[in-house]
């Protein structure tokens, strides 16, 4: 018997929130699985366009613009299915079938398209996103393997629907895979990603060595590596996951893997789950119940996570003076327990109020006036402070 709860399918939801952040997805399954299928459904279900095309059967001039001499000059001239991305006025998916089985030049030139999002000669919208998919590399019948600097701009997901879903397609139809999927917060979003951001940071400074490692072999294993661009990716992911509602361990641990690998995810996420932070938004209005941990990579951690809060806050006038002050509030507070902790995360904030004329001595409060001297030994203190 074929039943869904024995085989979870979280693979749509997954590529949803990489679609609402705006990151390259990447699809590999055999032929005949669904996967563009699946970009139709969704693109339905969100009122979104969709333009597709088969990388292997294209030439570089097809993406790249055919040049055509005017006054005096070479300018590019799009194809029909580029123009219709770049005329797009509404969230638009780019379908990019048989990926690793386009020659060598054809990636190359659909490299300028994945990262500077690039086609034609002209930039894309911002609404518009790209989808690629590819046979296993074991079942390609040209190049197989992606190159690696076109691999690293990608998340990598195995497309393996379970059996129960084609049982359930054929009597409901396949809009029942992007029916339920949850969207996006884009506020709650642009709220989360700063602190993502700082514990992706924190992570590194944990672990440098985690920071760049291309992948080596090859295979679908070999497609996500770590690097400063892919680690990115997770901030932005995990922030997605949030605004998303995406709690579920599946999900988040499916979609850091897709964007740095197994390895290097599995590592992220046990020290991720370690680190038992308090809820940052009440401990920075309120750090003194607070015990700073002893083990500095957590302190770092939550520490981090509050001054992206602050920072956050601070852009915006209504709530700058209340940030200002909860943020050297924690500051002050980790002073007192763990200097070299404090010391490090001031800097941001106290390089900010220096852009932004928030030192004055009016501004001074007990909690600032611990970092006076250290501010001033390394030169981060200005002079209308002093």
């Amino acid at each position: 018997m074929i039943g869904p709860e024995h085989q979870p399918f979280t693979t749509p939801q997954a590529v949803a929130v990489a679609l609402q952040v705006n990151l390259p997805a990447h699809l590999i399954a055999e032929s005949g699985t669904g996967k563009s299928r699946f970009a139709d459904a969704i693109c339905n279900e969100w009122g979104w366009g969709c333009v597709t095309r088969i990388l292997a059967t294209l030439l570089p001039e097809d993406i790249g613009g055919y040049g055509v001499a005017q006054k005096g000059r070479i300018a590019r001239l799009p194809d029909e299915w580029i123009r219709a991305l770049l005329e797009s006025v509404r969230p638009t998916v780019f379908f990019a079938d048989e990926l690793n089985n386009a020659p060598a030049a054809m990636q190359a030139a659909f490299l300028r398209v994945a990262l500077e999002r690039y086609a034609g000669g002209e930039p894309l919208p911002a609404h518009v996103r790209i989808v690629a998919a590819s046979n296993p590399p074991e079942h390609a019948t040209a190049e197989g393997d992606l190159r690696p600097a076109l691999a690293n701009r990608f998340l990598h997901f195995n497309w393996d629907p379970p059996a129960w879903t084609f049982v359930r397609g054929m009597s409901e139809g396949w809009g029942f895979l992007t029916r339920d999927l949850r969207t996006m917060d884009a506020h709650e979003y642009a709220k989360r990603l700063p602190v993502c951001k700082a514990l992706v940071g924190e992570y590194i400074r944990h672990r440098p060595t985690a920071l760049h490692r291309m992948a080596e072999g090859s295979g679908v294993e070999a497609m996500a590596w770590p690097s400063r661009r892919s680690w990115d990716m997770v901030s932005q992911l995990e922030a997605g996951c949030e605004a998303s509602g995406v709690n579920g361990d599946v999900e988040t641990d499916f979609l850091v893997a897709a964007a740095i690998g197994a390895g290097g995810a599995g590592e992220y996420l046990a020290w991720r789950r370690n680190l038992d932070l308090p809820d940052l938004e009440k401990t920075l209005a309120d750090p003194r119940k607070w015990k700073v941990p002893e083990r500095a990579d957590r302190a770092f951690a939550a520490v981090g996570g509050m001054m992206a809060i602050a920072l956050g806050r601070l852009e915006h006038e209504s709530t700058r003076a209340l940030a200002w002050k909860q943020a050297w509030g924690v500051l002050g507070h980790v002073f007192r327990q763990q200097r070299d902790v404090a010391a490090a995360a001031s800097t941001g904030i106290a390089d900010w109020g220096r852009q932004h004329g928030m030192w004055s001595e009016a501004a001074w409060t007990p909690d600032m006036q611990e970092f006076r001297g250290f501010l001033q030994e390394i030169g981060r203190l200005p002079k209308e402070a002093k």
